[in-house]
């Protein structure tokens, strides 16, 4: 009977705080992020802010959670609940982070356990790990206690750990192992029986005793004048002789390592080692008893509270600087929308507060409206260079992978549905080795996507087709236009092709689609002394066309009157 109760104490290895029961997918998940759009969209820049907030490196777990873009309601509502039980209850928060430190050890014993181990380095690593296990689900159910969970994915692990502390092997193991340690760390020393030939030559070796002290050498004056130890004494006649640290030849250098030479290469070592684990048998065979208890759990579940802990960090950064936050409903796929109040770029706000911790950015950070849906799915976007496009692009894409990650969003009010994929096309450096040049390598590219992309699909499309005359630029960024139409996708399309944004409505009228096509404009403001200045504002509009580049012209003194009075001042004409 106790030992099904431990089986079924211990064997929950699914249980997960990203994934509800029987969710996981069985196998890796394709790429959703294609080409290099987890760098155009400023995705991994938001992994480097996640390890300067969490203390460690983004891995496996996070890749799993953001790059997934994972398309379930049910696992990123389950997502949602976990995050808002450790936002809600900062004790919680604060008890979580000091236990971690034993589950990061536990995790590294739990890793070196397929490591090849001598008997008694197997008996000293099980008792490492059962120590910290126990300290471990103690820790975790202290830090738990009081707290009452909303997420079914806390009240699971709670009901877990409960389950174990309650076991009898458990139990057992709680009230025998400081026993088994006491009795394993009183071996410090040996004492060794040595038989001298007649030229006083050692010729055997026999052991005399096991203690729990440590030898030292004899000292000098003693050792000069004949001195005897005490009796009781761990001090010996002679020198105390070491293990010698094993040495590595790398490139013609020695490098010393921190482990000691082979005990196999000192035939010595290598006998009372034997003996010694002759010694640890009877606690080998003890501890076999809780062979079921395993810290494997607690290990996989280590990157998991980093990831909301890591999560929630970032979040109270951002509310500390007077930005918003909200949780994001969560729409129907089949909806294709995607609606934000308020909505910023993650980045640019977390790159100010790195560099001015306490500033509040209310006033600093501009934020946008972001409305996709049937009013309007292909957004045109025509402004001047640096006045947000590219800003207000990244941050649509960033928040869609923190929404899908279970994440709260950037804005005050959000309604989003899953995407299956995001694609990006951005521009690239120039690279002499492509034979088609660089507008074949921008079609190439083009062309991929919509061999793959579906109606689920964010595609992102930022100056595309630049690189060849602006005739041919306007006739093919229409077709690309139409293309999305027809295809039914969310996207956006920043462009200076004036004329296509004009031509917005007319491609509607043309083409049947599900994806109707709007003109956005990042908007400029001219200041008190005359100039354009940004807004970073993108709202409906046509754009704003020639009298806005003359404007600008004339600021940077390239309209033909400014050209011309330069020429006249200088004594050119």
């Amino acid at each position: 009977m106790t030992s099904q109760r431990s089986e079924e104490a211990t064997d929950r290895q699914d249980l997960s705080l990203l994934w509800p029961e029987h969710t996981r997918p069985t196998a890796p998940s394709a790429r959703n992020w294609p080409g290099n759009s987890i760098r155009d969209t400023g995705l991994s820049e938001l992994l480097e802010f996640f390890k300067f907030s969490s203390g460690v490196k983004p891995g496996a777990v996070l890749a799993e959670a953001l790059l997934d873009l994972c398309t379930d309601p049910q696992v990123i509502e389950y997502r949602q609940a976990v995050l808002e039980d450790v936002l809600f209850h900062p004790q919680f928060e604060s008890r979580l982070k000091e236990v971690i430190p034993q589950i990061t050890t536990l995790t590294d014993y739990v890793a070196s356990r397929d490591r090849r181990l001598s008997p008694l380095h197997e008996v000293s690593w099980r008792l490492g790990e059962l120590e910290l296990y126990l300290q471990c689900v103690e820790g975790l159910l202290e830090a738990m206690g009081g707290v009452s969970f909303h997420s079914q994915g806390f009240r699971d692990l709670q009901s877990h750990l409960t389950g174990i502390q309650q076991d009898p092997l458990f139990a057992s193991l709680k009230h025998e192992l400081p026993e088994m340690q006491a009795r394993f760390g009183g071996l410090a020393s040996i004492s060794i029986g040595v038989n001298l030939d007649a030229q006083f030559k050692p010729v055997e070796a026999t052991l005399l005793g096991v203690h729990g002290e440590a030898f030292k050498g004899a000292p000098l004056l003693g050792r000069l004048f004949g001195t005897k130890p005490r009796s009781g004494s761990s001090s010996g006649l002679g020198p105390l002789h070491v293990l010698p640290f094993r040495q590595e030849i790398i490139n013609g250098a020695s490098f010393q390592h921190y482990e000691r030479q082979d005990t196999l290469l000192h035939p010595l070592f290598a006998d009372l080692a034997r003996i010694i684990g002759d010694v640890a048998k009877p606690i080998s065979k003890a501890l076999a008893q809780y062979t079921s208890l395993s810290g494997k759990l607690l290990s996989r579940l280590e990157p998991e509270f980093h990831f909301y802990l890591g999560a929630v960090s970032i979040i109270r950064k951002l509310q500390n600087s007077g930005l918003p936050l909200c949780k994001p409903q969560i729409a129907p796929m089949s909806e294709r929308t995607c609606q934000i109040q308020q909505n910023y770029n993650i980045n640019l706000a977390l790159r100010h507060i790195q560099r001015t911790p306490d500033e509040n950015l209310q006033k600093t950070i501009i934020t946008n409206t972001v409305d996709f849906g049937e009013e309007g799915r292909v957004f045109l976007i025509t402004g001047p260079n640096r006045g947000g496009k590219t800003t207000y692009t990244q941050a649509v894409s960033l928040t869609q992978a923190l929404f899908q990650a279970g994440w709260y969003v950037p804005g005050s009010h959000a309604r989003i549905s899953p995407v299956d994929h995001i694609y990006t096309h951005f521009p690239m450096e120039e690279r002499p080795d492509l034979e088609t040049g660089r507008f074949g390598e921008e079609a190439s590219r083009l062309g991929d996507i919509f061999q793959k992309a579906t109606r689920y699909s964010l595609i992102l499309l930022n100056e595309s087709l630049t690189s060849t005359n602006l005739t041919e630029s306007l006739f093919l960024a229409e077709d690309v236009v139409r293309g999305l139409r027809l295809l039914g996708a969310r996207a956006i399309f920043n462009t200076h092709l004036h004329e296509l944004a004009r031509n917005a409505s007319r491609i509607n009228q043309d083409l049947a689609g599900e994806a109707r096509v709007v003109s956005l404009v990042a908007e400029v403001q001219t200041d008190s002394s005359g100039e354009i200045q940004p807004t970073y504002q993108v709202r409906p509009g046509l754009p704003q066309g020639v009298s806005y580049a003359r404007r600008i012209a004339a600021q940077h003194g390239i309209s033909f009157e400014k050209i011309a009075q330069t020429l006249q001042d200088r004594g050119e004409v």
